[in-house]
Parts: C-alpha cells; structure tokens; sequence
C-alpha cells in the first residue's frame, strides 16, 4: 500500500530549513564563505525530506547494522601495489620548481 502524500506545514519545513542549516554551520566550522554551496544544500536537503516519505526503523537490527561498519577491516596484502612506479615518477615531474 502506498501512502497518500503528508501536508507538511510551512513551519515544519522552515524548522527542518534550520536544523539543516545548523548542522552545515557545525559541518562547515562557520565558514561564512562556505554558504555558496551551504545554502543550496540545506534547500536540497529540506526538499528531499518533504518528498521521501519517513521508513520504519527496525530497531532489533540496529545492533548487527552498527556492528557490520564498526568491525575492523584488513589491509591490502603487502604484495599488492597501490602505485605503480612509472605513476610515482610522473609525478616527480610535477613538483615544483
């Protein structure tokens, strides 16, 4: 069943603007140069909370999804080259002068 589409009044939407808003000014440090793009993201993220409809939590599955993202993860094999050595030197020419 699909669900009919919420009203969401104009406070909500102008509360929702401002939580964005603060998170981007802790996010952003307080940068006041950094609204140029802070500004359309808040909107974008105030859009986008309107328009997708909330999903239920399950919550007993909370545990496993944190678990699943906080378990360690190996390293690449010490065999495996993460550069190859031609990319290196090229970039040595780069360095500058």
């Amino acid at each position: 069943m699909i669900p009919e589409k919420q009203k969401i009044s104009w406070l909500t939407a102008i509360l929702r603007g401002l939580l964005f808003a603060f998170i981007w000014l802790i996010l952003s440090e307080g940068v006041i140069s950094s609204w140029w793009i802070g500004v359309p993201a808040v909107l974008l993220a105030v859009i986008a909370s309107i328009a997708i409809p909330p999903v239920p939590i399950v919550w007993h599955e909370v545990p496993r999804f944190t678990f699943f993202f906080l378990q360690p993860r190996s390293l690449p094999p010490a065999h495996v080259q993460l550069a190859s050595p031609s990319m290196i030197s090229h970039f040595d020419y780069m360095k500058p002068r």
